[in-house]
């Protein structure tokens, strides 16, 4: 071999630049050094015995020497300012050699950075704290999530908690309300003492059944075996059915009624009978109604409750008892902070927000709840329930649904109709046997239904009529399934006779049918619901 120009190697009489060789004898055999790659980078060349440096390896970076020249980066070409054990780039592999955390060993946090190296930000990082989405049913438990190198966003578990029903609540808590569940039309049911309505989606309601006062609001007294509309009215956003007389709420607060005035249930300062709405005096704010057996009820806005009609128990909660009408409507005492209003036949509850429940009005069986017998002219409290978020007043009985799912009534339980399991009256609350998931609940005249979880209806106490719905006549001192009934969205009760709305089809009516009340077209009792016509 002969020397070459510019420290290039010569082979065989070529100059060949990857193998320039430096001046000999100037190393110690063993000893290793950087040197220039011929089209850039380095590379390393160890001394060879004599004293002479080997040609440049620039297969490898250069390490510290002591496994040959190629085995890992060396300080002097890949600085490891960090410490971490790996050298910076080009030639290392750490993506940051000023933070040590940071390395292609190290775990991703969530903190904005590229942890291990990989080229993604926060990528698979575990989840952070526990947090909660929603509220009340809809309350949903989870994890928070990385979101911009915090933990903040709060990722839920998928799931339904309930199947969808026709309510105006988002029952499966997708955030969608009442998604291909609800008939058309059909909004509202209301039960009376043998006529039913119905109110629906555009403000119209329709009824049918017994029809000797007007009740049913299309200007006649003839019964109907299906639904008519009631006259003039179009802009109804809750109905409610008395004994023979009917009130609807409109949609600017006011209510009119019709039917039955010889009490002065229909509020317009008269006792003539009504065939066709007619507004009540003086309620511009009201924003639920309770027609009852001979006295009616309405909530306003302020919280407070107005009652009219008859008063000879003291239900209409003005302190007095006198038997005869009071109309217009006059304003129950000391209430208000009202949320919700039922009423019967001579008794009158509310629940108020803080769940707690007053009731007043007639008490021989103990309806009123407050653990005596003793007629009550203004509202008084039910004895130990606070947690009240329903209430329903059957004829002399009264039932709350409470917050965990659980019912309770109290009152007369000639028929079982408090479903303990027995026929005792109780003038406290008392337990419902086996009915943990309710959420719904509606006492009738001496009969209960409460709408459970799965869709289902259970119902218990007189049945003489069907009104358990169950395919027999035979009474039930328990809940009893409502036979094939399993999508209901709503139920109601009222004197024999118990209809639901359905997620699947129209509304259905079952029990008592002598005048017509279960809108089917006959005057059949039925003890399984059956389709009302038309709806």
């Amino acid at each position: 071999m002969k020397r070459c120009l510019a420290g290039l190697a010569c082979v065989l009489g070529m100059a060949v630049v990857t193998a320039c060789k430096p001046d000999p004898a100037t190393c110690v055999e063993g000893a290793s050094q950087a040197c220039a790659c011929v089209g850039g980078g380095s590379g390393a060349q160890v001394c060879l015995a004599g004293g002479r440096f080997d040609v440049c390896d620039c297969s490898a970076p250069m390490d510290a020497g002591s496994d040959g020249g190629d085995a890992g980066p060396d300080a002097a070409v890949c600085p490891d300012e960090d410490s971490d054990g790996h050298g910076a780039a080009p030639c290392g592999d750490d993506c940051n050699d000023v933070l040590s955390a940071v390395n292609p060993d190290s775990a991703e946090v969530c903190n904005g950075i590229d942890d291990d190296c990989n080229s993604t930000i926060d990528d698979g990082v575990p989840e952070g704290a526990s947090c909660a989405v929603g509220v009340g049913a809809c309350s949903r438990s989870g994890a928070l999530t990385c979101v911009g190198g915090v933990y903040s966003g709060c990722s839920v578990v998928a799931g339904t908690p309930g199947i969808e029903y026709c309510n105006g609540v988002d029952d499966d808590c997708d955030g969608a309300v009442d998604e291909g569940v609800c008939v058309p039309g059909v909004a509202e049911i209301a039960v009376g003492f043998f006529h039913t309505c119905a109110r629906d989606d555009s403000g119209t309601v329709v009824c049918w059944g017994r029809n000797a006062y007007g009740e049913l609001g299309d200007g006649t007294t003839t019964d109907r075996l299906t639904p008519v509309p009631v006259a003039t009215l179009t802009d109804a956003v809750e109905v409610s059915a008395g004994e023979y007389h009917t009130c609807a709420r409109r949609s600017g607060g006011g209510v009119v009624c019709w039917g039955r005035n010889a009490l002065g249930t229909i509020g317009d300062g008269t006792i003539i009978d009504r065939l066709a709405p007619t507004p009540v005096l003086g309620l511009t704010d009201a924003v639920e109604i309770a027609a009852a057996y001979r006295h009616t009820c309405a909530l306003r806005s302020t919280g407070a409750v107005v009652c009219w009609g008859m008063n000879d128990n003291g239900q209409l909660g003005n302190g007095s008892s006198s038997p005869g009408p009071a109309s217009p409507p006059s304003e129950v005492v000391g209430l208000t902070d009202a949320v919700q209003v039922v009423a019967s036949a001579a008794h009158t509850c509310a629940r108020r927000a803080d769940g707690s429940v007053v009731c007043w009005g007639d008490n021989v069986y103990g309806q009123l709840g407050d653990g005596t017998t003793t007629e009550r002219h203004t509202p008084t409290a039910v004895s130990g329930l606070t947690d009240a978020v329903e209430i329903s007043a059957g004829y002399r009985h009264t039932c709350a649904r409470r917050g965990d799912g659980s019912v309770v009534c109290w009152g007369e339980n000639l028929f079982g109709e408090l479903g303990d399991g027995t026929t005792t009256n109780r003038a406290t609350p008392t337990l419902v046997s086996g009915v943990t998931d309710a959420v719904e609940v509606d006492a009738g005249d001496v009969h209960t239904c409460a709408r459970v979880g799965t869709g289902g209806v259970v119902c218990w106490g007189n049945n003489a009529a069907g009104e358990i719905g169950d395919g027999t006549v035979v009474e039930r001192h328990l809940p009893t399934p409502v036979s094939g009934l399993t999508d209901a969205s709503a139920v109601y009760v009222g004197f024999m006779v118990s209809c639901a709305r359905r997620a699947s089809s129209g509304p259905v009516c079952w029990g008592r049918n002598d005048s017509g009340g279960l809108g089917d077209g006959t005057l059949m009792s039925r003890s399984t619901p059956t389709l009302v016509s038309g709806l």
